[in-house]
C-alpha cells in the first residue's frame, strides 16, 4: 500500500494505491482498508474534520508472485507515501 495524504481547510484526503492478491474479495478488502485507515488517522490525530479515504487497486497478483519492490524484512508500519498540506 502506498498512501498519498493531502490536508487542507476542507479536511484530510488520503489516496491509497494497493496491490492485492487474486484470491480475495476485492470490494470487501477495499472497504476494510478504508475503515482501518480512517479509524487509525482519527485515533492518531484526534481530528474532527472530514477524512476522505480512497483505495485504488493498481495491481492484482497471484499469491505465488511477490511484487518486485517488496522486501522481506520490511515492516508494514513504514510510511512510503507523500504528504501535501493545503493543496486541495
Amino acid at each position: 500500500m502506498r498512501p498519498s495524504v493531502k490536508a487542507g481547510k476542507k479536511g484530510i484526503k488520503i489516496i491509497n494505491r494497493v496491490t492485492l492478491f487474486s484470491d480475495i474479495n476485492i470490494p470487501e478488502t477495499t472497504e476494510r482498508i478504508q475503515n482501518i485507515v480512517k479509524s487509525r488517522v482519527q485515533d492518531m490525530l484526534g481530528v474532527e474534520e472530514p477524512i476522505s479515504i480512497m483505495v485504488h487497486v493498481v495491481k492484482i497478483v497471484h499469491k505465488e508472485e511477490v511484487p518486485k519492490n517488496a522486501k522481506k524484512d520490511e515492516t508494514s508500519s513504514q510510511f512510503k507515501g507523500t504528504i501535501e498540506y493545503g493543496k486541495f
